[in-house]
């Protein structure tokens, strides 16, 4: 039996199976005729598999596909060094808070402006290192850590934060073209208000695009409902 080492996440789509190495900051697509393979050698692979996929029982694994991902290094025969595949912890994103932010627009609170430093430097640092998945795990323990804070009306709680995550991040970066530095910071500082948002990342291929979004519960927070719902969640965090 093979396991995904440890910074390592994967995804199928009918098309194939996309990995993604996230201490490299890499993606492997493999096709879709590798999915046979994995069912059988990967432990939990079955899990991730698309609705519908039944593979037939008298399939044969390809062995020499799997070597090669075990020579990358994205696969580990040993279990003690590895973790099985799942599919990402992740409720399915139903509402955005994006209609709604011109009412959140002239936001203006001290208490942001210092926490979204804080997550900037924090994130900044790290991703400079290449060091993504010291965040990404940073964001799990958070999580593990506190008790989320129940959102019963995102209007009043997660509008006035993200007017001014939006209003105090124009003077630090511009969000256009960097989704996955802009969700690492978002998910950061929304931690520090106790909200429980979950980081992701999706994928698509044909062509293959990755995208990554922030989600509190089901609200995308800081994205269009529309457009993240094009994208197979491969990462959760």
């Amino acid at each position: 039996m093979l396991y995904l080492t440890p910074n390592v996440y994967l995804c199928a789509l009918d098309e194939s199976v996309v990995f993604l190495d996230l201490k490299r900051n890499q993606y492997l697509t493999v096709p879709s005729s590798t999915l046979t393979s994995l069912r059988y050698s990967v432990a939990g692979f079955s899990s991730v598999l698309p609705s519908g996929h039944r593979p037939g029982a008298s399939d044969m694994p390809a062995v020499g596909d799997l070597e090669e991902l075990v020579a990358t290094g994205l696969l580990t025969p040993l279990a003690t060094c590895g973790k099985p595949a799942s599919p990402p912890a992740l409720e399915s994103a139903s509402t955005a808070l994006a209609p709604g932010l011109r009412r959140a627009s002239g936001v203006r609170d001290g208490r942001a402006l210092k926490r979204l430093l804080l997550a900037y430097s924090y994130v900044s640092l790290n991703m400079r290192a290449g060091r993504i998945h010291t965040i990404v795990t940073h964001l799990h323990a958070s999580a593990m850590r506190h008790v989320p804070h129940r959102v019963d009306d995102p209007n009043d709680v997660l509008l006035p934060l993200l007017g001014s995550f939006r209003h105090y991040r124009t003077f630090l970066y511009t969000a256009h073209n960097v989704c996955l530095f802009n969700g690492l910071v978002l998910a950061c500082f929304l931690h520090y208000y106790g909200l429980a948002p979950t980081f992701v990342i999706g994928v698509r291929v044909k062509p293959f695009f990755a995208h990554a979004w922030v989600q509190v519960a089901n609200i995308v927070v800081d994205d269009r409902l529309e457009y993240v719902q094009r994208f197979t969640p491969i990462l959760a965090a």
